[in-house]
């Protein structure tokens, strides 16, 4: 941690506030790194998404960790834009007074809602505080999608959607971007001229490994000798669980296949009911797990399945697909042929994907089988994973892209 602390001296770094609004395992473990005696981090992130956080057992007892709750009515009401919308500056104007009891930080601000991020940057801007915007998606694309028809109210959401997330590019420190692609999208849709640095996200190598299937879950669940298939995370109709249902449904006479869900909400919901225990005992559902029992159920896994509807952001990559490659199994996708998931799993040969805008149950099935089919497959995937996190998931390497001073103008 040496270089670290050459790295704060020379850029005047003493305390950072790494405010991930969606509280994401990566950027949890990522803060428990570099926080040490010479530099302070302060962790901040929101409570009560309807989304998986990291765990609250943290291994580094000095970091500061700040939860700062949001409506509780949010979850029942994420989908009703006004309420939701206010649900979110509520939480902005929590989240400042806080950051307004730090003094002489810099802050680095991620996964948040455009009017989170400008409220935020507007205080930093008035006490003289340098603002990161660690950009996971950009906005206002997706709201210009959503909000597509040719009213004066959807064209009013549509520009200032566009001029806020302008604003906040512009006037940040800089702004850092999960993928090259970035740049021309926001050159495109916003602003041609701004400030940013590119680092890719990562996954949770300090607490997901491969455990190999010998272990507790396992044994607690009674799953020996079985062909695991995991879906994890968010479940939304939108996400169109009719998908998983039909290949529970395919696969129930097969008996060593059985299915795995963890998640919570309404596309959770749908499947229970579709899917009773009674009928369909090849599928198994929990809730959000602790990070020790996700890691076991992940190693347990022989298979993830991962959904991306057909408004999925291009460049959005779950974090659930990050921590798959760590345990090093083959990824299943179904999603958008343009979304950067797409690319990262077809390009590095992390897995298969079929295309959710032109979906054929035969190939989806096809795909399947030949992983189930052929296990030298699980060895080839596993060593592509093991080659990609090596590339891409370095703490310390990752520790020089944030506080160099290597940024570029577009």
């Amino acid at each position: 941690m040496d270089n670290l602390w050459f790295i704060v001296e020379k850029h005047k770094i003493m305390k950072v506030i790494i405010h991930d609004y969606a509280g994401h395992s990566f950027t949890h473990e990522f803060a428990e790194f570099i926080n040490n005696n010479k530099i302070e981090i302060t962790y901040v992130y929101c409570s009560g998404l309807l989304t998986p956080q990291f765990s609250q057992t943290t291994t580094n007892s000095s970091l500061k960790i700040k939860n700062i709750a949001i409506n509780k009515n949010y979850k029942k009401n994420k989908y009703n834009f006004i309420k939701r919308s206010i649900y979110e500056l509520i939480y902005a104007l929590k989240l400042v007074k806080y950051v307004l009891t730090i003094k002489d930080c810099v802050i680095y601000s991620a996964n948040s809602p455009s009017h989170v991020q400008l409220i935020l940057l507007l205080v930093c801007q008035y006490k003289n505080i340098k603002f990161y915007n660690w950009i996971q998606d950009v906005y206002c694309v997706g709201i210009k999608e959503n909000f597509n028809k040719n009213t004066n109210l959807h064209k009013l959401i549509r520009y200032v959607a566009v001029q806020i997330d302008k604003y906040v590019i512009i006037n940040s420190k800089c702004n850092i971007l999960i993928c090259d692609e970035f740049v021309d999208i926001i050159k495109k849709y916003i602003v041609q001229s701004f400030c940013y640095k590119i680092i890719y996200n990562w996954g949770t190598v300090g607490s997901i490994n491969d455990e190999g299937k010998n272990n507790d879950w396992i044994k607690n669940y009674k799953l020996y000798n079985k062909f695991i298939i995991t879906y994890s995370g968010t479940l939304a109709l939108k996400h169109n669980p009719s998908i998983i249902e039909n290949l529970v449904k395919e696969y129930s006479t097969i008996e060593n296949i059985q299915f795995i869900i963890i998640s919570e909400g309404p596309g959770r919901e749908y499947l229970e009911e579709k899917l009773s225990p009674e009928s369909y005992k090849n599928v198994l559902f929990f809730n959000y797990l602790d990070q020790i029992n996700y890691r076991l159920a992940l190693s347990s896994s022989d298979m993830f399945l991962v959904l991306l509807d057909k408004n999925a952001g291009a460049f959005s990559v779950p974090s659930k697909i990050l921590s798959y490659i760590c345990v090093g199994r083959p990824i299943v996708g179904i999603m958008p042929e343009n979304n950067l998931s797409y690319k990262i799993v077809n390009k590095n040969y992390l897995g298969k994907i079929v295309d959710i805008n032109n979906l054929s149950y035969i190939k989806l099935r096809n795909v399947i089988n030949d992983i189930y089919s052929n296990k030298n497959n699980l060895f080839k995937y596993k060593k592509a994973c093991e080659i990609y996190k090596h590339n891409n998931f370095n703490y310390n390497l990752l520790l020089k892209k944030f506080f160099s001073n290597d940024e570029k103008r577009s």
